[in-house]
């Protein structure tokens, strides 16, 4: 349009030589001749029209500075969604640069600061007053993690009239991250530390190979407060306490009946503390440990020193939900524009169906190795191996890790070497 509005201009200013050219040729005055000052003026605008623009300066933006000081601003909590498969945890580890781990959070804060909703994508944490519910681990995902903090606002009371900050954020997260609802809060609300309690369900395959029974009754020995120092990665140099109540710890059938999961709330949790009760679980539900095992090992008096063993892999591991004084802040209803919900829906749409695809070309392969074992199974020894010994051998592929699936290949806990005490790891911390 532009260019178009030149060639206008330059069309118009020959219309009026080419006028000014026939006056002069048609007057009866012999003086009659044109206005050289005008001649002037149309050829220096002719030449102004037909010259091009002058480039920006090298390293000069042609776009104004946004600033933030002629824009409000308002505390929210924002209800953020991941997949952490192919994140290295949640919370970022530094400054936004090559070198630095893929987090979540500094995809958070990418998308925060590509949107002007925050000022830079550095220092959030002082900038805005930014807090987080909690962290996740590398590879573990999140469905209920929560986050405040100070973003830009148009000054709107109502959530309705407010900036979209779903959709906003949205268009500018990478697919595998997802806003999925945003919420006003007072200036004094801090996602971490007014967190009343956080659920995670931890995913296993439905088989005959798990005890069930067993499971549930060492889950229940879970709940209470204790001192769970045994059942997870020790970080003497930054807790001094490894006491957490659980509030609940249940095994339970995920919606579609495929799956199963262990359903574990509390307050807090320490360090890998889910992932080395699923695996103790795990252990339980394969026979080789007793429902008791882990009542034994929340005695300190009794185990002292934490055994050695593995933890549960991580990418089963999901943060389900955040819990909070609903006065303050309901998580379960934050807004979401009609719009924003459409979007997430069609993409998480799309997600499933690629995941569903994948899953039903590994349930082909599946098929094809169960064909080839049934053929074998009629044509081998009675030695053979059963339909009951292969349930077990997929309980362990599919949801222990490296817990051993033989019994003859287990070694008991209370036979196993055992990790540093508490104390010893604090004085060597202080002998630094």
């Amino acid at each position: 349009p532009a260019s178009m509005r030149a060639l206008d201009d330059i069309e118009r200013a020959l219309d009026d030589i080419e006028a000014e050219c026939l006056a002069a040729s048609t007057s009866d005055s012999t003086a009659a001749s044109l206005d050289p000052r005008r001649v002037e003026r149309i050829a220096a605008r002719v030449a102004a029209l037909r010259s091009p623009p002058t480039p920006p300066a090298r390293g000069v933006s042609k776009h104004r500075a946004f600033d933030f000081s002629k824009h409000a601003a308002r505390k929210i909590a924002l209800h953020v969604c991941y997949l952490g498969w192919d994140y290295h945890g949640f919370a970022s580890q530094g400054a936004a640069n090559a070198a630095a781990p893929r987090t979540v959070e500094q995809a958070l804060f990418d998308a925060l600061a590509k949107t002007k909703l925050v000022e830079s994508a550095r220092d959030v944490f002082k900038v805005a007053d930014y807090a987080r519910c909690g962290r996740t681990d590398r590879g573990v995902s999140g469905l209920g993690q929560i986050v405040t903090l100070r973003a830009r606002s148009n000054g709107a009371e109502g959530v309705d009239e407010e900036l979209d900050y779903v959709a906003l954020l949205n268009r500018a997260l990478p697919n595998d991250v997802r806003a999925l609802g945003w919420a006003p809060v007072d200036d004094e609300l801090n996602a971490r530390f007014d967190c009343e309690w956080r659920q995670y369900k931890y995913f296993f395959e439905k088989t005959d190979g798990l005890d069930l029974g067993a499971m549930r009754e060492a889950a229940r020995a879970f709940e209470g407060v204790h001192d769970f120092r045994n059942f997870c990665r020790m970080d003497a140099e930054n807790v001094k306490s490894f006491t957490r109540n659980v509030l609940e710890c249940t095994i339970e059938e995920s919606h579609d009946g495929k799956l199963m999961y262990i359903n574990v709330r509390g307050t807090a949790f320490l360090w890998h503390q889910v992932r080395c009760m699923a695996s103790v679980l795990f252990m339980v539900g394969l026979g080789h440990e007793s429902p008791t095992v882990v009542t034994e090992l929340l005695d300190l008096e009794r185990t002292p020193r934490k055994p050695q063993y593995p933890m549960a892999p991580e990418h089963a591991l999901l943060l389900w939900r955040s819990g909070y004084d609903k006065a303050r802040l309901d998580a379960e209803r934050m807004h979401v524009s009609d719009s924003a919900l459409a979007q997430l829906e069609t993409h998480v749409a799309g997600q499933m169906h690629a995941q569903r695809v994948r899953a039903a070309i590994q349930e082909e392969i599946w098929a094809h190795l169960a064909r080839s074992r049934a053929h074998r199974t009629r044509a081998a020894s009675a030695n053979d191996r059963d339909g009951s010994a292969l349930a077990r051998e997929l309980a362990a592929v599919t949801c222990a890790g490296n817990v051993s699936v033989a019994k003859s290949r287990h070694q008991r806990l209370s036979d196993r070497p055992t990790e540093a005490t508490f104390e010893e790891r604090r004085a060597r911390v202080e002998s630094k």
